[in-house]
């Protein structure tokens, strides 16, 4: 029997495919695009920015509407419903929380037009608490929400930095490559999936 109480998702990049990048790297040469994320993404993913004033600052350097913008946007949201299945599969057994960078109002809708929300005792996303992962804080704030200690809790993020931050909190991290990898790592883990 697995000795974990909690299991912590990611969004973009796990239950999600990503979004962000996928825009920018649409419009500009890979390194631009990069450089363009971290100018326009961080200041809303901490919340210093609405979704409505990215999205027409992107509006304007690509020469869209801010409404064209976030239907571009919603356009790169596709579910990875082997991960959804799992998470369902995972609830009954175990508290689930997601931990998510995202900018302002994106998240909530996609969760409640999928009806997902259901599946988590917390949610924490940067924009709403003014911190991202891999701040230390926002790992303690999930902790705190899902009333859980570090080491009780797998953490589960595509992004190695991330999975670092989580690993320096005491949780047991697994950097997501693909669904097959994650189910080994959870297998592994003993942590009952149904």
């Amino acid at each position: 029997m697995s000795d974990y109480h909690a299991l912590v998702f990611d969004f973009f990049g796990v239950i999600s495919s990503e979004v962000a990048p996928f825009w920018f790297e649409k419009y500009f040469p890979k390194e631009e695009a990069k450089n363009l994320k971290e100018k326009y993404i961080v200041p809303a993913d901490l919340g210093k920015v609405s979704d409505t004033e990215l999205f027409v600052s992107l509006g304007e350097l690509v020469r869209k509407t801010p409404e064209e913008v976030s239907g571009e946007f919603q356009s790169f949201i596709k579910l990875n419903t082997d991960v959804v299945a799992l998470m369902e599969g995972l609830k009954p057994l175990y508290k689930l929380g997601l931990c998510s960078n995202s900018i302002p109002n994106f998240v909530r809708p996609i969760l409640a037009s999928h009806t997902l929300a259901h599946l988590f005792d917390a949610v924490v996303i940067s924009s709403e608490c003014g911190m991202k992962k891999p701040d230390e804080r926002i790992y303690a704030l999930v902790l705190e929400k899902l009333s859980v200690r570090a080491e009780d809790v797998v953490f589960i993020d595509d992004n190695p930095a991330h999975v670092e931050g989580a690993e320096r909190m005491g949780m047991k991290a697994i950097l997501f490559t693909g669904f097959q990898e994650l189910n080994s790592a959870l297998a592994k883990l003993e942590i009952r999936t149904s």
